[in-house]
C-alpha cells in the first residue's frame, strides 16, 4: 500500500513539473517587446522528460558509480536547485514584495 502511495504522489508531481517545464520552454521563445535594446537570455533548447530524470536521479548507489556520478551529479544538483526555486515561488506568492512595507519609504 506505501509502495502505491508513493507512486501516485511521484506520478502527480511528474504530472504538474512536466507542466511548469513546459510553461517555462513555450515563454522562453518569446522575445522581450518590453525592453528591445537589451540582448535577451538564451532560450530553453528543450523541454526535458520529467520522467525520465526522476528514474535517473533514484537510480540506486549512483553515487558511488564514478561514472555514473560525473554525469548525474550535475543533473541532481540543477533539479534540486530548480526544485527549491520553484518551491519558493509557490510560497512567496505572485504578489511578493522583495522590500517588505515597514521597510518601504516609498510607500509610508
Amino acid at each position: 500500500m506505501r509502495d502505491f502511495k508513493l507512486r501516485a504522489i511521484e506520478a502527480k508531481y511528474i504530472m504538474y513539473f512536466q507542466e511548469v517545464m513546459r510553461v517555462l520552454y513555450d515563454e522562453s521563445k518569446k522575445p522581450n517587446f518590453e525592453k528591445p535594446d537589451e540582448p535577451t537570455p538564451p532560450p530553453i533548447t528543450c523541454c526535458p522528460d520529467i520522467r525520465k530524470l526522476i528514474y535517473k536521479i533514484n537510480l540506486k548507489n549512483w553515487k558511488n558509480n564514478p561514472v555514473e556520478k560525473l554525469y548525474l551529479e550535475p543533473l541532481h544538483k540543477s533539479f534540486k536547485a530548480l526544485q527549491k526555486e520553484l518551491w519558493l515561488m509557490w510560497h512567496k506568492g505572485i504578489n511578493y514584495w522583495k522590500i517588505p512595507l515597514y521597510e518601504n519609504d516609498v510607500m509610508i
